[in-house]
């Protein structure tokens, strides 16, 4: 109504300076003095018969309907409490039929027309010039056909990427938090449903296209990933697979920080439990299931998918800086512990990495250990990026990219972040053969160099409280050969000390003992 008023006020103004200069015909376009419209010929809609080449699609506009009240609508949006009618698919309810008229043969929207057939006028009176009109025209034309295309597809059910027919399912989704290391599980039920045909398949996953109904329409896109038979070692590997690529987000953040020309990011994934029993089989040929009751999700990327990278020592003919200076940049900024590599996706949104350890442990079979590290570092050819951030080069000149060359206004290059690997490590408690194999990873120990310490720790922790105090830390660091005095003591417990609790834990000191903050 708004609108409506402010548009017809515009008018009213315009008839009004054009009435001022002595134009002719005004009164027969926007009305008289007072604003009211003149009479029009019988069966033309107001305001659409000034332009002869205007023709109306039929008598009479095909108007949307009234809404319906929420509690009256006969199918309702999915919703957990709601799920979508499984004869309907993925389809939401057809939309009514926009309203079009003619403009020199073409069929646009009512709206559209109104905005050209104004704009005629405006040309015909001389209140615009020539160079104003074709823009003006150009510019409403596609705006007609843009709005056409978006009504067509919402009648089709269309404004998905894509559509999906097959059974609705439940499921609960779990998600990772890097900060606590925990995983977090939605309270309620979603709605969902997969495609029986897969999407793309690579060396270790099938992907499959999917519906989330617990998300906006329009986003509800997304793509489920079950891993192929020989790949699938339980759900602990699903598990792991979502873990690793928020820990390379992680990273992400650390390489954005130092400011490049593009910034990279990772495809936010998480894990989703049917909680209903698996529909019929669907082998898809290629050895995944969709049996399966444990699967990934990530958000489908619309695009051109490259693969940047691998996990061995293949780099993608149409070379970027961006990408390869970031695996570059993880494993020096985790002073050589981790390496991200597999760097592909739609432009920088990257998906399915897999991550490198220096002992090979944790992160998956894609871990290639030292090896990977050592074909990275040879097949890797250092950039100006990588220069930008003082990388230390690996092999190779410098090679330009489809990335942005650093300007020469950078004088100074960003300082890195320092790396502190209990950020991702777990908090663990002085209980021998409790870290996971990543948790090794990070802080660059064995399983029986962490039991040692363990050992170490729980005998000079007289009251067996979990923590030390700084006559027990002067006692442990004396019996492993170490000299301090009692001011270095004092001066390395508030160093080490950070939750101020003024004793330190098992993780402050163990993390200080492996150098890993």
């Amino acid at each position: 109504v708004v609108c409506r008023y402010q548009m017809k006020k515009k008018l009213k103004d315009k008839a009004k300076n054009l009435e001022q200069k002595g134009v002719e015909g005004v009164r027969n376009v926007f009305g008289n003095a007072k604003g009211k419209p003149p009479p029009r010929p019988q069966g033309q809609p107001p305001m659409m018969y000034a332009n002869p080449n205007y023709a109306l699609a039929g008598q009479k506009p095909n108007l949307p309907s009234p809404k319906p009240h929420p509690k009256q609508t006969a199918n309702p949006t999915p919703s957990p409490n709601h799920p979508p009618n499984p004869a309907q698919g993925a389809a939401a309810p057809p939309a009514p039929a926009v309203s079009t008229a003619h403009y020199d043969g073409e069929a646009l929207p009512v709206h559209i027309v109104r905005l050209l057939n104004t704009l005629d006028v405006l040309k015909k009176n001389g209140s615009i010039s020539d160079a104003t009109y074709r823009k003006k025209q150009e510019m409403y034309i596609q705006q007609g056909h843009q709005f056409q295309q978006m009504a067509n597809k919402a009648e089709a059910g269309q404004l998905e990427a894509f559509v999906l027919h097959g059974e609705m399912e439940r499921g609960v989704r779990f998600t990772y938090n890097v900060q606590t290391k925990e995983w977090e599980g939605q309270q309620s039920e979603i709605t969902f449903q997969v495609d029986s045909q897969p999407l793309a398949e690579g060396n270790m996953r099938v992907a499959f296209k999917m519906l989330d109904y617990s998300r906006k329409p329009g986003t509800r896109a997304m793509v489920a990933k079950v891993r192929k038979k020989e790949f699938d070692t339980g759900d602990n590997s699903y598990y792991e697979d979502v873990k690793m690529q928020e820990m390379c987000q992680f990273l992400a953040d650390a390489f954005n920080s130092c400011s490049p020309p593009k910034k990279v990011s990772f495809n936010e994934s998480y894990i989703l439990k049917r909680t209903q029993a698996a529909p019929n089989v669907r082998s898809t040929g290629n050895g995944a299931l969709l049996t399966r009751n444990l699967f990934t999700v990530e958000k489908y990327l619309e695009g051109k998918y490259v693969k940047q990278n691998n996990n061995h020592n293949f780099v993608c003919s149409a070379y970027r800086n961006t990408p390869q200076c970031f695996s570059h940049f993880t494993l020096e900024y985790t002073k050589g512990k981790l390496l991200v590599v597999d760097i592909q996706g739609v432009g920088d949104c990257y998906t399915d990495p897999q991550i490198h350890s220096h002992d090979g442990q944790g992160f998956g079979d894609g871990n290639l250990g030292s090896a990977g590290l050592t074909a990275f570092m040879k097949a890797h050819q250092c950039n100006s990026l990588c220069t930008y951030l003082n990388l230390q080069p690996g092999c190779g000149g410098v090679a330009e990219g489809e990335t942005m060359v650093p300007t020469q206004n950078q004088l100074n290059s960003p300082q890195q972040p320092s790396f502190s690997g209990r950020k991702l490590c777990r908090n663990l408690k002085p209980i021998q053969n409790t870290p996971t194999a990543t948790d090794l990873s990070l802080l660059g120990v064995s399983m029986s160099g962490f039991n040692s310490l363990v050992c170490m720790f729980n005998k000079h922790d007289k009251n067996m409280d979990g923590v030390l105090t700084t006559d027990e830390l002067l006692d442990l660091v004396a019996e492993a050969g170490f000299f301090y005095t009692k001011d270095n003591i004092d001066s390395l417990c508030h160093q080490l000390d950070k939750d101020a609790s003024h004793t330190i834990d098992f993780m402050e000191f163990i993390c200080w003992w492996t150098g890993t903050e």
